[in-house]
């Protein structure tokens, strides 16, 4: 029996993931000007609301992904998925109303908590949704769903924080969206039944403690997974630099205003999304020929992701215009984002194909913990790129594209 990829509950948990994932980048396009009202210098704009504040959304994401990763065995995940959405409201609309650093900083960390709680429940309902032989599919809308919501989000906030001169209103937008899509999928999401495609036995009546173990245990003995884990910490410091840095390096040190920069990132986020369609296609392709072509395809894709990010941020200030720049991000999209996306698929697809779907929200779990330590890694590498004071970016480019 198969599910329908474009059913009532896969649009719900598409949408969930797009705007959960829209909230991530939101503060992006407004680093100086948060900066200058909360009365930092530029050396403090770079290593508080740059580096501190990745650091800091997953601060409470990564211990709240292993206990939700866990209640998801146990509990409703509708109700589980709700109260998530209604955490990255309050998350939100509590960063429209900072008025202080500190409250800043722990408000993005609350929304580090709804980032990383709803990755296992997410994962949790698509191993219970769809059939072993759909998973890879439905996981890939998932990762496309998330994709498009750091762009959509990253690019409303810059240009209605230009038309409105106010970078609080993006966040006030995105928590009532959270609110109104918690009553949404309150009413009308249906809980799919718990193991419906596991032919292996429930595990309802085992210790909640013994299974943990067990779920953990078979995640660290898949070599691929220990190779994920160990290949994506350092990979976060040159996607941090993208996602975090980027549209302000573009403002403050490019002279770009804040709709042009928020343009060039839109044609970022464009070029990816085509990527991400084509270079998963190929990967997928390459995997069902021969499984160590889909790895060569994975090592390669990182490799080419380096030139197009040197380009850009070596870009002179006399040669920074939006037409210059447009080109270059929808190229950068196209061999950066894309790839390194497909090349998360390829995994994820590894990691899915022939696993039971109960230990995949601890896999996920796991993930964010990857993050985490990827994120101390951006905060060190932001502390020594202040310390440097103003110089060259060709040092920044080189050691934000070394990971890769």
């Amino acid at each position: 029996m198969t599910q329908s990829l474009l059913d009532k509950n896969t649009l719900l948990l598409l949408a969930c993931s797009f705007l959960l994932q829209s909230d991530q980048n939101l503060l992006a396009p407004h680093l100086t000007t948060v900066a200058h009202e909360f009365g930092m210098n530029d050396a403090q704009r770079d290593e508080k609301l740059g580096g501190e504040l990745a650091m800091g959304l997953f601060l409470l994401g990564a211990p709240a992904a292993l206990a939700i990763g866990a209640c998801a065995d146990r509990y409703p995940r509708k109700l589980l998925l709700v109260i998530i959405l209604l955490v990255g409201g309050a998350a939100s609309l509590g960063t429209a109303l900072a008025r202080s650093y500190s409250d800043l900083f722990w408000m993005r960390a609350l929304t580090g908590v709804s980032l990383g709680s709803a990755l296992p429940v997410t994962f949790s309902l698509v191993g219970d949704m769809y059939a072993p032989s759909q998973r890879t599919a439905a996981s890939g809308r998932v990762g496309v769903a998330m994709s498009a919501g750091v762009g959509f989000g990253q690019a409303m906030s810059g240009f209605l924080g230009a038309a409105l001169d106010s970078w609080r209103a993006p966040f006030v937008v995105v928590g009532v969206l959270f609110v109104a899509l918690a009553a949404v999928v309150w009413i009308a999401f249906v809980e799919p039944r718990r193991g419906a495609f596991d032919d292996t036995g429930s595990d309802e009546d085992e210790p909640r403690a013994d299974t943990a173990r067990r779920d953990l245990a078979a995640v660290f003995r898949t070599p691929t997974a220990l190779l994920v884990f160990l290949q994506g910490i350092p990979c976060c410091v040159p996607w941090g630099v993208i996602i975090v840095y980027l549209q302000d390096y573009l403002q403050a040190d490019l002279g770009l205003s804040l709709e042009r920069s928020a343009m060039v990132l839109t044609c970022f986020a464009i070029g990816g999304f085509g990527g991400q369609f084509i270079g998963g296609e190929l990967g997928q392709r390459l995997y069902t020929w021969r499984k160590p072509a889909a790895a060569w395809h994975m090592s390669i894709a990182e490799l080419l992701s380096v030139p197009p990010l040197v380009l850009m941020l070596t870009t002179s200030k006399a040669d920074a215009s939006f037409a210059n720049l447009a080109p270059v991000a929808v190229v950068l999209g196209l061999l950066a984002m894309g790839p390194a996306q497909s090349s998360a698929l390829a995994l994820r697809t590894q990691l899915l194909r022939g696993r039971e779907p109960r230990p995949l929200q601890s896999l996920r779990c796991l993930t964010i913990w990857e993050k985490a330590s990827g994120q101390l890694l951006l905060q060190d590498w932001c502390e020594r790129m202040v310390a440097g004071g103003p110089s060259s970016t060709l040092p920044c480019s080189a050691g934000a594209s070394a990971p890769w």
